[in-house]
């Protein structure tokens, strides 16, 4: 802005301080001596700055796994204020680390240095020879969370299966689980639970499952069990071959069909049979 005469000082003064002074302004001085036949030259003092104003509007975007952008505005009368913008990193909640100092009309930085499985945020505060601005923080991006190292499946009923995890993502903010019976079997449709472990059903032959973490659209690969295999209470029988009546001496053979609900193999049957005194 222009010039205004701020104090008449005593003519052996040498110095004078400026107490009327704002933040976020820069103020530049300059001294002339005068008397009665007029004033000199005026010599410059230089330039000061206040404290200056903070950035505005600080987002943080995804990129990849590997790269995050940072964008901001300046803020107000930042070009007479900033010198420099300094960028900073807080990883999973934990302590802030600076990664950059930036000329002051700098919007934008790209961090090049992040990793899958994990959270950052960032903030940005100007600064200058007076001092600095407040910091400006902004909300928190999530890289790809990492699979599970394990997944557990323990039959806990004829037809159900708790599954769980090792080495599940601390970032997770949901799983998916899905089933296949057999081997070579087609996996079902993914159930989505908030947590581990979950009850999933189970049928008849060997049933494996698989698990991946999942934050927002952001999608793990897939960890798959053992195989499991659920063995229910057999239920009774069905009899083959029997006739309704033998001839006196002759012999009878009884047949039945396996009547497993889970689908495994017989591995024992008892027969009993009555005689015409009713005796076993």
């Amino acid at each position: 802005g222009g010039w205004e005469r701020v104090a008449d000082l005593g003519w052996d003064a040498t110095s004078w301080t400026d107490s009327g002074l704002t933040p976020n302004h820069r103020y530049a001085y300059s001294v002339a001596s005068w008397n009665s036949t007029g004033e000199s030259s005026r010599a410059s003092c230089g330039t000061v700055r206040t404290t200056p104003s903070a950035p505005t509007d600080v987002t943080a975007s995804r990129v990849s796994d590997s790269t995050q952008k940072v964008t901001w505005s300046l803020g107000e009368n930042a070009a007479a204020t900033w010198e420099s913008v300094e960028v900073q990193r807080s990883a999973d909640g934990g302590a802030w680390e600076s990664l950059a100092t930036l000329p002051a009309a700098t919007t934008n930085y790209s961090d090049a240095s992040t990793e899958a499985d994990h959270a950052y945020a960032y903030r940005i505060r100007s600064s200058n020879s007076g001092g600095s601005s407040g910091w400006a923080e902004s909300g928190t991006v999530w890289t790809t969370p990492c699979a599970p190292s394990k997944v557990t499946a323990a039959a806990t009923g004829a037809s159900s299966v708790s599954v769980s995890v090792t080495g599940a993502s601390s970032i997770a903010e949901a799983f998916d689980v899905e089933r296949r019976v057999g081997s070579s079997g087609t996996w079902g449709d993914a159930t989505r639970v908030a947590s581990l472990p979950a009850t999933m059903p189970s049928g008849a032959g060997e049933n494996y499952y698989r698990v991946r973490a999942v934050r927002g659209s952001l999608l793990s690969a897939w960890t798959v069990s053992a195989a499991v295999t659920t063995v229910a209470q057999p239920k009774a029988p069905t009899l083959t071959g029997v006739g309704a009546r033998y001839a006196t001496g002759s012999s009878a053979t009884i047949g039945w069909r396996p009547n497993h609900p889970d689908g495994s193999a017989q591995v024992a049957a008892q027969v009993e049979a009555t005689g015409p005194d009713g005796k076993a």
